[in-house]
């Protein structure tokens, strides 16, 4: 996925800002809660908006690893920059 973004990209999620390819490499280490759940993601079409703005929503369900039981679900935003082949911007925002 880094091969995607700009070295100065900007990560914004609800929890934190991110600058950089660097930032965002450190923050991926620690930022997954994939030991205890089983992820699904359900992508809506992407919407062009212009000048490299697009966006989708994204649906994601969590359920118990051990389980399979669903934990929550939730509906999230997604909004990127794409310059020069390369992600600029990221924006995530939770929706529902």
């Amino acid at each position: 996925m880094l091969e995607l973004v700009a070295p100065d990209v900007e990560w914004v999620t609800p929890q934190r800002t991110l600058n950089g390819v660097d930032e965002l490499r450190t923050w991926r280490l620690w930022g997954s809660s994939a030991e205890a759940f089983d992820f699904e993601f359900a992508e809506g079409d992407w919407v062009d908006h212009g000048d490299g703005r697009l966006e989708c929503e994204v649906k994601q369900v969590y359920r118990v690893k051990e389980t399979g039981d669903l934990a929550y679900e939730r509906v999230r935003r997604v909004e990127v920059t794409v310059q020069d082949g390369r992600i600029s911007r990221y924006e995530l925002r939770f929706t529902g």
